[in-house]
């Protein structure tokens, strides 16, 4: 689903009735821009929304915002960047990636993607798998857990932080800076209500991944961080983008690994049947992770913002 602050907010007249007008399923609110918590699994809102308000205008304070919820309709304003565009703000405050077109969007993907090369990766393998193991042990000691908490969140953390060799015993905070730095970037793309502390907090995440960078320089470190570090040592990217990008990629990473694992958890309870295709195939779950991600992925919703009058 795509988000699209107008360009022409204020001028309601002959456009259509906004979300909070429209005669929604009895016990499902009106569907918001920001959510405070009334949506909750917000699955059935979509699949209302595809059947009666393909195109859904919501408020916010400081634009309208129009919803669009078809497949065919994502695809076609995903693919013409030059109307709906991803810099949603101007200038740019943060270096991240979901933040920019090209050619400044590419320029960053590549640098990212040069860090994240197969033979990268493979060091830190074993690493991954100890650590799912060793998180997954208590749970199946006691007979269960919390899949968020318990497994989702270290999981996520220790291996983000092992690509950016980040030290273990920084892992608590480096959690709670990157929750900060999410805070930060939705108050400033989505206008969302942010937590009062998160800039500063941001900005001391910043100054903290510098320090680090520094220190994988010296030392000459394969992980993603150095690679990022010797980009901008070799001036390939300025110190401002260095650290704003290691922080997308902790962010992002972040995140993105811990809804999966959860989701995974949602789905095998959902689905037991697939939990014993996998054990007598264990070449399936190639395959699972795949389809994970399509059937019940990290993203619900890209912002974009239109260029000219749609």
């Amino acid at each position: 689903m795509t988000e699209i602050p107008s360009v022409s907010a204020g001028e309601s007249d002959g456009l259509a009735p906004y979300s909070n007008e429209l005669s929604w399923p009895e016990g499902m609110a009106p569907f918001k821009v920001v959510d405070d918590g009334t949506q909750g699994d917000p699955y059935a809102h979509y699949e209302w929304m595809r059947e009666n308000a393909p195109v859904l205008r919501a408020h916010s304070p400081v634009s309208d915002v129009w919803f669009i919820s078809r497949y065919d309709d994502v695809r076609r304003a995903m693919r013409a960047p030059k109307v709906f565009s991803s810099q949603v703000v101007d200038p740019v405050p943060l270096t991240f990636l979901t933040l920019f077109d090209a050619p400044n969007h590419t320029r960053l993907r590549q640098v990212v993607a040069q860090a994240f090369i197969p033979k990268a990766i493979a060091r830190f393998e074993d690493r991954v798998r100890q650590n799912a193991e060793k998180y997954l042990a208590p749970m199946l000691a006691a007979g269960g857990g919390d899949a968020v908490d318990d497994y989702a969140i270290p999981l996520s953390m220790s291996t983000i932080s092992a690509l950016l060799d980040v030290p273990a015993e920084d892992f608590d905070k480096m959690k709670f800076w990157s929750d900060e730095t999410f805070s930060y970037f939705g108050r400033l793309a989505r206008n969302a209500q942010g937590t009062g502390t998160d800039e500063q907090s941001t900005f001391e995440f910043f100054a903290y991944l510098k320090d680090t960078m520094e220190r994988l320089y010296r030392e000459e470190s394969d992980s993603v961080g150095g690679h990022i570090a010797r980009m901008w040592k070799d001036g390939l990217l300025s110190e401002k983008e260095a650290k704003e990008l290691c922080a997308f990629v902790f962010v992002a990473g972040h995140d993105t690994t811990t809804i999966l694992l959860a989701n995974a958890f949602r789905v095998f309870s959902e689905q037991p049947g697939l939990l014993d295709r996998i054990r007598r195939n264990p070449d399936d779950a190639n395959l699972f992770v795949e389809e994970l991600a399509r059937y019940r992925g990290t993203v619900q919703r890209a912002s974009r913002i239109t260029t000219e009058e749609v």
